[in-house]
């Protein structure tokens, strides 16, 4: 209804009508001379990036077991891929440093603003999800995922944000996403070739788990900064938890401090879980306030030459960039310029 008024008022100041006066209407206006638009100039479409070599050689993400069967990857494919895409070079590595760092800042606040709705990916029901089509059900748990993963959906993937902000050109994210392309298809060829009865269910759990594998990465890393402050009192009691809370966040403790590195991630969950849901957030919250800033990577500049990068090495400054530390590109330079 504001709205409404306010046109009314904007179409009476411009009339000319004001309160408790009658304005002699003006005569007609002058006719209007046709305004002649030039002709729009001609577009050129944008020049395609060239294909991707047949022979290009780059190291594929795919893991294999023992007996030479793909299985799936322990950490976010799009990083993994970053980390084995040849043409990612130095300098654009240095580029995405800011961009991957504040990636991962969005993504922890909106873990923890929708942290109920993550949790409820971490479980069984969901990282193991079958959906059969002739299961009358399916719909409803189809329609929780998606209620589950709403809060992501203005998320872009990782190559597209570092492409927008300028940091790779188009020809690293087409390479990304064939990478990234090539270990889904294995994967789940893999699963169909060996799956009984319907096969397209059968590589529904792996796409979960790709579709939140980055969601959940940031998770336990949250989860493991919160159990590792978690052993001081005094940080305890900042984030106000209950007596009976703090009781059994100890008894977690001791069982995610004997924890290996592979189990360490599922220990710390069961020592967040001790808390309630707002105890949770308050200390995911803390422990990101407590973590020092990112540290910033100056941008070589245009003179700078660089050798290429190992996977192992690009692999390791993309883990390193994402956990916050900078890229120390001088290592790989190959002039004297420097920066």
């Amino acid at each position: 209804m504001s709205a409404k008024i306010a046109a009314l008022m904007v179409c009476l100041a411009t009339s000319g009508v004001t309160l408790g006066q009658v304005v002699v209407p003006p005569g007609p206006p002058p006719a209007e001379t046709p305004k002649v638009e030039p002709p729009p100039l001609p577009q050129r479409p944008p020049t395609p990036p060239p294909p991707i070599p047949a022979d290009l050689d780059y190291d594929p993400i795919t893991p294999h077991d023992a007996n030479g069967n793909p299985t799936e990857l322990t950490t976010p494919q799009d990083y993994v891929a970053l980390g084995h895409n040849v043409w990612f070079d130095a300098r654009m590595l240095a580029k995405s440093a800011s961009v991957l760092q504040a990636r991962r800042i969005e993504l922890e606040q909106l873990i923890v603003a929708n942290l109920e709705s993550v949790e409820r990916l971490t479980t069984p029901a969901f990282q193991n999800l079958r959906v059969d089509r002739d299961d009358p059900a399916a719909g409803e748990m189809l329609q929780a995922v998606q209620q589950a993963l709403a809060p992501f959906a203005s998320l872009r993937p990782v190559q597209i944000e570092l492409l927008d902000a300028g940091a790779i050109p188009s020809r690293v994210r087409d390479l990304h996403q064939k990478i990234t392309n090539e270990y889904q298809s294995e994967v789940q060829k893999h699963i169909m070739d060996n799956a009984e009865g319907d096969k397209i269910s059968a590589i529904v759990p792996f796409m979960m788990r790709t579709a939140t594998a980055e969601i959940l990465y940031f998770y336990d890393k949250l989860a493991v900064a919160v159990a590792e402050h978690a052993t001081d009192t005094a940080w305890l009691r900042e984030i106000a938890l209950s007596d009976a809370e703090a009781a059994r966040v100890r008894e977690k403790l001791a069982a995610y401090e004997s924890a290996n590195a592979d189990a360490q991630a599922m220990a710390a969950r069961e020592v967040i879980g001790a808390m309630g849901l707002d105890a949770r957030k308050r200390a995911m919250q803390k422990a990101m306030l407590d973590r020092p800033a990112p540290s910033a990577t100056k941008i070589p500049g245009e003179n700078v030459s660089f050798r290429p990068l190992a996977t192992e090495e690009r692999t390791e400054a993309v883990f390193g960039v994402v956990d916050g530390n900078a890229f120390q590109w001088e290592a790989f330079v190959t002039n004297a310029e420097g920066g």
